[in-house]
């Protein structure tokens, strides 16, 4: 290290940092080309905004949805309030958008077709609507149903790596339960196999998810119909009449037979469905817990 400072003594390098290269020089020297693209993570301040944001971007653009920048910082500012992270500490500009972007791998998030279709101005109209529709049920009586993906094959961390890592195989999977927590149906889980290998020798009529399959692991209308189809028979024994609230995306077009269900804006239903948005941001503080 004193030979390496005399020689360049231009450069402004401190003496330990020239000693730690130089004891690792033979695993330098050794090691493959360097790839041109690393990818390395980089703790944020508060980790808590980056998972929720990561995890309402995957569960929207799941269910189809296109996502602006202005989307993604209204997002932000909502997290924001909801974890109670004090007020200035950050600024959600076009750089931040710009980095947060970069951060997480998402290239590229264009305007939503439909994200004008719900203004803010109609949400005081829409939520007197959606209180009308809810006080002729009971709060056990009343449903919501949301996809998510699953990647299972996806690593906790970003890491070093020569090549673009395979973790992007996921499944998707929809969520059932009533408004107050007391019933929840079984998942229902859509992945590309018909009959993938793990199923060898199960009676898949036994496991505690419905399995469906498509090209694309992606929601068709037929398979959401077949799963409205099995609720509603279960509602049909019971001799109830319930109100399923789900996302307005077109494979949620079929009607059911015996329960109601009530198609929301996609927009809208982010900012009257403050049940689900409580429940997911426990989810969440429950899950950066665990992680730290």
């Amino acid at each position: 290290a004193e030979e390496f400072m005399e020689r360049y003594l231009n450069l402004k390098i401190d003496r330990s940092t020239v000693s730690k290269i130089l004891k690792r020089a033979d695993e330098y020297q050794f090691q493959d080309d360097v790839a041109e693209t690393t990818f390395r993570h980089r703790p944020v301040k508060y980790s808590i905004l980056e998972l929720a944001m990561n995890m309402w971007i995957e569960r929207v653009t799941t269910e189809g949805m296109i996502i602006s920048d202005l989307l993604v910082k209204e997002k932000a500012c909502q997290f924001v309030q909801a974890f109670a992270i004090p007020e200035g500490s950050l600024t959600f500009s076009n750089g931040w958008a710009t980095k947060f972007k970069k951060r997480n791998g998402i290239r590229k998030i264009t305007m939503h077709g439909e994200v004008a279709s719900a203004p803010l101005e109609n949400l005081p109209e829409e939520r007197k609507k959606l209180q009308e529709l809810l006080s002729h049920y009971n709060s056990e009586d009343i449903y919501n149903a949301n996809k998510t993906g699953l990647f299972y094959r996806l690593l906790p961390n970003q890491t070093l790596s020569k090549k673009p890592m395979a973790g992007k195989k996921r499944v998707t999977v929809l969520l059932c339960s009533n408004s107050t927590g007391s019933h929840k149906f079984h998942p229902l889980v859509i992945d590309t196999s018909k009959k993938p290998r793990c199923f060898s020798g199960i009676n898949t009529s036994q496991l505690p998810v419905m399995y469906k399959n498509n090209k694309k692991a992606w929601m068709r209308s037929d398979i959401w119909e077949q799963w409205l189809r099995y609720i509603d028979d279960g509602f049909r024994i019971q001799g109830k009449q319930v109100l399923l609230l789900v996302d307005n995306v077109a494979s949620h077009k079929t009607p059911g037979t015996n329960n109601s269900s009530e198609v929301q804006d996609d927009n809208a239903d982010e900012s009257l469905s403050e049940n689900d948005f409580n429940d997911e941001i426990e989810e969440l503080q429950e899950e950066s817990q665990g992680r730290s």
